[in-house]
């Protein structure tokens, strides 16, 4: 199921210590992608997941980053022919939601010292070698900019 939409998943389930997501291994290597959030101050920089969630918890920032922080309409369909299903998930998208949305993350922004009127999310995919533990490739994937005006 969870090949299908990352939402869907079994309960109860049992979760990996890759988290609930497939990881490609091969020999020597995991390779897993990685969502991160980036701002200015004194030019563009990664800011930690947590620091930036501030009181939510860290781990809703992949679902929270996948909708767009609310700040433009999302609409995903998931057909499930197995069980005769459609799932949609929509969020709210309003001006008000909208503002409160930018409100929240120029406040985020402002905290942690970065300018308020811009951040960007960027995905990557990461390549580790098990046997030296480290990385050895991050390819940047996909990125989106999102302006706070």
């Amino acid at each position: 199921m969870r090949l299908k939409a990352d939402k869907l998943e079994i309960y109860p389930a049992i979760i990996f210590p890759s988290g609930a997501t497939i990881v490609e291994t091969s020999n020597d290597t995991v390779t897993t992608r990685n969502i991160e959030v980036w701002a200015i101050k004194n030019g563009w920089q990664k800011i930690e997941t947590r620091k930036f969630m501030g009181t939510i918890p860290h781990w809703y920032f992949g679902a929270i980053s996948q909708t767009h922080f609310g700040l433009k309409k999302f609409n995903k369909k998931v057909n499930l022919p197995l069980i005769n299903q459609k799932l949609i998930w929509k969020n709210t998208y309003n001006d008000a939601s909208v503002s409160e949305s930018k409100d929240w993350i120029k406040e985020r922004l402002a905290i942690l010292g970065y300018k308020k009127d811009s951040f960007a999310i960027k995905h990557f995919t990461i390549k580790y070698s098990i046997s030296q533990k480290k990385i050895i490739n991050k390819e940047l994937i996909k990125e989106k900019l999102y302006g706070l005006h």
